[in-house]
Protein backbone atom coordinates (compact mmCIF):
# COMPACT_ATOMS: atom_id res chain seq x y z
CA UNK A 1 0.00 0.00 0.00
CA UNK A 2 2.72 2.28 0.75
CA UNK A 3 4.85 1.33 -2.00
CA UNK A 4 1.51 2.65 -4.44
CA UNK A 5 0.80 5.47 -2.63
CA UNK A 6 4.89 6.56 -3.59
CA UNK A 7 4.48 5.66 -7.09
CA UNK A 8 1.49 8.11 -7.37
CA UNK A 9 3.27 10.88 -5.91
CA UNK A 10 5.87 10.34 -8.41
CA UNK A 11 3.45 10.29 -11.30
CA UNK A 12 1.64 13.62 -9.91
CA UNK A 13 5.55 15.36 -9.28
CA UNK A 14 6.46 14.33 -13.02
CA UNK A 15 3.17 15.59 -14.66
CA UNK A 16 3.62 18.99 -12.43
CA UNK A 17 6.93 19.35 -13.46
CA UNK A 18 6.23 19.43 -17.17
CA UNK A 19 3.28 21.14 -16.75
CA UNK A 20 5.39 24.11 -15.56
CA UNK A 21 8.29 23.09 -18.29
CA UNK A 22 5.44 23.48 -20.93
CA UNK A 23 3.81 27.38 -19.14
CA UNK A 24 7.44 28.39 -19.29
CA UNK A 25 7.96 27.58 -22.64
CA UNK A 26 4.88 29.50 -23.60
CA UNK A 27 5.75 32.42 -21.79
CA UNK A 28 9.12 32.60 -23.58
CA UNK A 29 9.24 33.49 -27.23
CA UNK A 30 12.06 31.67 -28.95
CA UNK A 31 14.58 33.40 -30.87
CA UNK A 32 16.52 32.50 -34.11
CA UNK A 33 19.91 32.58 -34.52
CA UNK A 34 20.31 32.44 -38.30
CA UNK A 35 18.71 34.44 -40.86
CA UNK A 36 15.67 33.91 -43.25
CA UNK A 37 17.53 33.53 -46.43
CA UNK A 38 20.04 31.38 -44.53
CA UNK A 39 17.26 28.84 -43.12
CA UNK A 40 16.14 28.43 -46.93
CA UNK A 41 19.51 27.51 -47.76
CA UNK A 42 19.53 24.72 -45.37
CA UNK A 43 16.19 23.33 -46.63
CA UNK A 44 17.57 23.50 -50.39
CA UNK A 45 20.47 21.25 -49.38
CA UNK A 46 18.42 19.15 -47.23
CA UNK A 47 18.03 15.54 -49.11
CA UNK A 48 19.06 17.30 -52.73
CA UNK A 49 20.05 15.04 -55.44
CA UNK A 50 23.12 17.42 -57.11
CA UNK A 51 24.67 18.24 -53.00
CA UNK A 52 25.54 16.61 -50.55
CA UNK A 53 26.69 18.41 -46.96
CA UNK A 54 29.34 16.76 -45.11
CA UNK A 55 31.72 17.07 -41.72
CA UNK A 56 34.84 18.77 -41.72
CA UNK A 57 37.42 16.67 -39.88
CA UNK A 58 38.72 17.82 -36.58
CA UNK A 59 35.53 20.25 -36.21
CA UNK A 60 36.23 22.22 -38.78
CA UNK A 61 32.40 22.51 -39.87
CA UNK A 62 30.27 21.58 -42.58
CA UNK A 63 31.79 20.99 -46.55
CA UNK A 64 29.55 21.11 -49.43
CA UNK A 65 30.03 18.88 -52.12
CA UNK A 66 28.69 17.35 -54.92
CA UNK A 67 27.11 14.26 -54.62
CA UNK A 68 28.13 12.06 -57.47
CA UNK A 69 32.09 13.86 -57.03
CA UNK A 70 31.38 12.57 -53.05
CA UNK A 71 30.69 9.34 -54.23
CA UNK A 72 33.84 9.30 -56.80
CA UNK A 73 36.04 10.04 -54.07
CA UNK A 74 34.61 7.21 -51.36
CA UNK A 75 35.30 4.78 -54.81
CA UNK A 76 38.56 5.79 -56.06
CA UNK A 77 40.25 6.16 -51.85
CA UNK A 78 38.65 3.33 -50.18
CA UNK A 79 35.50 0.94 -51.23
CA UNK A 80 37.84 -0.07 -54.75
CA UNK A 81 40.54 -1.24 -51.92
CA UNK A 82 40.07 -4.67 -52.02
CA UNK A 83 42.60 -5.51 -49.12
CA UNK A 84 39.78 -3.38 -46.86
CA UNK A 85 36.76 -3.53 -48.19
CA UNK A 86 35.03 -6.20 -50.41
CA UNK A 87 31.25 -6.05 -52.35
CA UNK A 88 28.61 -8.27 -50.92
CA UNK A 89 25.27 -8.86 -52.51
CA UNK A 90 22.63 -8.54 -50.01
CA UNK A 91 21.64 -12.04 -49.77
CA UNK A 92 25.56 -12.64 -48.26
CA UNK A 93 25.31 -9.49 -46.21
CA UNK A 94 21.98 -10.95 -44.42
CA UNK A 95 23.65 -14.31 -44.35
CA UNK A 96 26.85 -12.96 -42.59
CA UNK A 97 24.69 -10.59 -40.26
CA UNK A 98 22.14 -13.61 -38.85
CA UNK A 99 25.73 -15.55 -38.14
CA UNK A 100 27.21 -12.64 -36.54
CA UNK A 101 23.27 -12.60 -34.23
CA UNK A 102 23.80 -16.81 -33.88
CA UNK A 103 27.31 -16.00 -32.25
CA UNK A 104 26.13 -12.83 -30.08
CA UNK A 105 23.46 -14.94 -28.59
CA UNK A 106 25.82 -17.96 -27.52
CA UNK A 107 28.09 -15.87 -26.28
CA UNK A 108 25.33 -13.97 -24.11
CA UNK A 109 23.52 -16.88 -23.16
CA UNK A 110 26.81 -18.31 -21.62
CA UNK A 111 27.34 -15.93 -19.10
CA UNK A 112 23.72 -14.99 -18.42
CA UNK A 113 22.71 -16.05 -15.08
CA UNK A 114 22.12 -19.96 -14.54
CA UNK A 115 19.57 -19.41 -12.01
CA UNK A 116 18.52 -23.21 -11.26
CA UNK A 117 21.06 -24.54 -13.26
CA UNK A 118 24.65 -24.32 -11.76
CA UNK A 119 27.52 -22.88 -13.89
CA UNK A 120 31.26 -22.93 -14.27
CA UNK A 121 33.15 -21.54 -11.48
CA UNK A 122 35.37 -19.59 -13.32
CA UNK A 123 32.55 -17.80 -15.31
CA UNK A 124 31.41 -14.39 -14.56
CA UNK A 125 27.75 -14.20 -15.12
CA UNK A 126 26.77 -10.76 -16.71
CA UNK A 127 25.06 -8.41 -13.97
CA UNK A 128 21.06 -7.66 -14.23
CA UNK A 129 21.76 -4.46 -15.65
CA UNK A 130 24.14 -5.88 -17.91
CA UNK A 131 21.16 -8.91 -19.06
CA UNK A 132 18.83 -5.87 -19.81
CA UNK A 133 20.84 -3.74 -21.89
CA UNK A 134 22.23 -6.59 -24.04
CA UNK A 135 19.32 -8.73 -23.89
CA UNK A 136 17.66 -5.49 -25.69
CA UNK A 137 20.08 -4.92 -27.98
CA UNK A 138 19.84 -8.36 -29.09
CA UNK A 139 15.97 -8.09 -30.07
CA UNK A 140 15.89 -4.76 -31.82
CA UNK A 141 17.32 -3.71 -34.79
CA UNK A 142 18.78 -7.37 -35.56
CA UNK A 143 18.51 -7.05 -39.61
CA UNK A 144 20.07 -3.49 -39.44
CA UNK A 145 23.63 -3.01 -41.21
CA UNK A 146 26.26 -0.67 -40.71
CA UNK A 147 26.38 2.61 -43.37
CA UNK A 148 29.83 4.07 -44.88
CA UNK A 149 30.03 7.44 -45.20
CA UNK A 150 33.30 9.75 -45.05
CA UNK A 151 34.10 13.20 -43.50
CA UNK A 152 36.76 15.44 -45.18
CA UNK A 153 39.98 16.31 -44.43
CA UNK A 154 40.11 19.75 -45.35
CA UNK A 155 43.12 20.31 -43.08
CA UNK A 156 45.32 18.37 -45.48
CA UNK A 157 46.67 19.19 -48.83
CA UNK A 158 45.63 17.97 -51.07
CA UNK A 159 42.40 17.27 -49.27
CA UNK A 160 41.26 13.91 -48.43
CA UNK A 161 38.37 11.85 -46.94
CA UNK A 162 38.73 9.90 -44.07
CA UNK A 163 36.15 6.70 -44.15
CA UNK A 164 33.70 5.82 -41.00
CA UNK A 165 31.60 2.87 -40.34
CA UNK A 166 28.98 3.51 -38.84
CA UNK A 167 27.37 0.85 -36.86
CA UNK A 168 24.56 3.42 -34.90
CA UNK A 169 21.76 1.42 -34.50
CA UNK A 170 22.98 -1.75 -34.75
CA UNK A 171 23.50 -4.63 -32.60
CA UNK A 172 27.70 -4.58 -32.49
CA UNK A 173 26.64 -0.48 -31.48
CA UNK A 174 25.37 -1.57 -28.47
CA UNK A 175 28.12 -4.37 -27.76
CA UNK A 176 30.53 -1.98 -28.38
CA UNK A 177 29.26 0.26 -26.28
CA UNK A 178 29.11 -2.26 -23.11
CA UNK A 179 32.82 -3.66 -23.79
CA UNK A 180 33.88 -0.23 -23.97
CA UNK A 181 32.24 0.63 -20.41
CA UNK A 182 34.67 -2.55 -18.98
CA UNK A 183 38.02 -1.16 -21.00
CA UNK A 184 37.71 2.11 -19.69
CA UNK A 185 38.46 0.60 -16.30
CA UNK A 186 41.13 -0.58 -17.76
CA UNK A 187 43.30 2.64 -18.81
CA UNK A 188 45.27 3.34 -15.57
CA UNK A 189 46.93 -0.44 -15.94
CA UNK A 190 48.47 0.66 -20.30
CA UNK A 191 51.81 2.20 -19.35
CA UNK A 192 51.66 4.37 -22.40
CA UNK A 193 48.04 6.18 -22.10
CA UNK A 194 48.03 9.32 -22.75
CA UNK A 195 44.88 11.04 -20.79
CA UNK A 196 44.80 14.33 -23.44
CA UNK A 197 46.91 16.69 -24.41
CA UNK A 198 47.13 18.76 -21.94
CA UNK A 199 48.73 15.81 -20.21
CA UNK A 200 51.39 15.57 -22.70
CA UNK A 201 52.36 19.43 -22.32
CA UNK A 202 51.96 19.37 -18.50
CA UNK A 203 54.90 16.00 -18.96
CA UNK A 204 57.14 18.36 -21.50
CA UNK A 205 56.76 21.52 -18.90
CA UNK A 206 58.98 19.33 -16.79
CA UNK A 207 60.99 17.30 -19.00
CA UNK A 208 64.88 18.20 -18.79
CA UNK A 209 66.54 17.64 -22.41
CA UNK A 210 70.22 17.88 -22.83
CA UNK A 211 71.49 20.40 -25.21
CA UNK A 212 70.83 19.41 -28.88
CA UNK A 213 68.24 17.42 -28.06
CA UNK A 214 65.08 16.89 -30.71
CA UNK A 215 61.84 16.48 -29.42
CA UNK A 216 59.36 15.27 -32.42
CA UNK A 217 55.87 12.81 -32.57
CA UNK A 218 54.92 10.39 -35.03
CA UNK A 219 51.23 9.39 -36.24
CA UNK A 220 50.13 6.08 -37.85
CA UNK A 221 49.01 5.95 -41.42
CA UNK A 222 46.45 3.77 -41.68
CA UNK A 223 46.87 2.96 -37.98
CA UNK A 224 43.12 0.74 -37.78
CA UNK A 225 43.51 -0.60 -41.27
CA UNK A 226 47.00 -1.97 -40.62
CA UNK A 227 46.01 -3.80 -37.63
CA UNK A 228 45.45 -7.59 -37.68
CA UNK A 229 42.34 -8.67 -35.98
CA UNK A 230 43.51 -11.87 -35.14
CA UNK A 231 46.56 -10.95 -33.45
CA UNK A 232 45.14 -8.10 -31.80
CA UNK A 233 43.01 -10.74 -30.18
CA UNK A 234 45.32 -12.81 -29.11
CA UNK A 235 47.55 -9.59 -27.69
CA UNK A 236 44.42 -8.42 -25.63
CA UNK A 237 43.62 -11.95 -24.43
CA UNK A 238 47.08 -12.70 -23.33
CA UNK A 239 46.90 -9.15 -21.50
CA UNK A 240 43.97 -9.98 -20.09
CA UNK A 241 44.75 -12.89 -18.38
CA UNK A 242 47.75 -11.38 -17.07
CA UNK A 243 45.64 -9.37 -15.39
CA UNK A 244 43.41 -11.54 -14.04
CA UNK A 245 46.35 -13.95 -12.61
CA UNK A 246 47.37 -10.85 -10.44
CA UNK A 247 44.34 -10.17 -9.45
CA UNK A 248 44.32 -6.27 -11.15
CA UNK A 249 40.67 -7.12 -13.34
CA UNK A 250 37.98 -5.08 -11.99
CA UNK A 251 34.88 -7.19 -11.12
Amino acid sequence: METTSKQEAIVDFEKELRKEQLSINRRRKPSRNITYSQWKLIAFFKDNDLYIVVEGDKNLGPCILERKYYILRGCQEHLSNTANYRQLSRATANALQRGLMYKFWRWFCKYSPPGERESPKEWVCFSEAEVTFLGRAGRRNIDKLARFRMTCKVHKFPWKCRPIVCCAGTVINDVSKWLDYWLQKLKHLVPTYVKDSQQVLNEIANLFLPPGALLFTTDANAMYNNIDTDHAIQVLTWWLNDLDSRGRLPR
